[in-house]
């Protein structure tokens, strides 16, 4: 699939690429083409499409090329790889703090998931109860993950 495909098919406006009138060398505006033919290839939603050239075309003002290439075959280890390259403070910070929430005595059964909302990180945290002595145990796990956490 090409870009002009993927744009058809999802029906991208002018409007959504409005973030392209910052491109404007011919240098920029041929890796733009080139990092949006493949992404297109690479069957992205709408959603995830337009977050992704908003990023790539980001990096390009900055001055990276050929990275921007790494990981390409495959859509969500793109996405990453892109979010480094720009973030890369935010990311390293991140994995340090997804390692040791990692490390935590989380309660028995909980599912624990570290994410990233907007300015922050942290971990979703699931647990099941089905009577008062769950909650006890779950309390108490959790007052060890805050004494942890201090």
């Amino acid at each position: 699939m090409n870009f002009k495909t993927w744009k058809e098919q999802k029906k991208v406006k002018d409007q959504d690429l409005v973030f392209l009138n910052s491109v404007k060398e011919e240098l920029h505006q041929e890796l733009f083409a080139k990092v949006s033919e493949q992404m297109a290839s690479l069957k992205p939603s709408f959603t995830e499409g337009i977050a992704f050239l908003e990023a790539a075309s980001e990096l390009i003002l900055m001055g990276h090329t050929e990275q921007l290439f790494e990981n390409s075959t495959d859509f969500p280890a793109w996405q990453q790889s892109l979010k480094r390259l720009r973030y890369p403070q935010t990311t390293v910070r991140d994995e340090e703090q997804k390692k040791k929430f990692e490390t935590l005595p989380w309660p028995a059964g909980s599912k624990v998931k570290f994410e990233r909302r907007g300015d922050k990180s942290g971990v979703e945290l699931k647990v099941f109860i089905s009577g008062a002595p769950d909650v006890t145990k779950i309390l108490a796990a959790l007052e060890r993950v805050q004494q942890e956490l201090k």
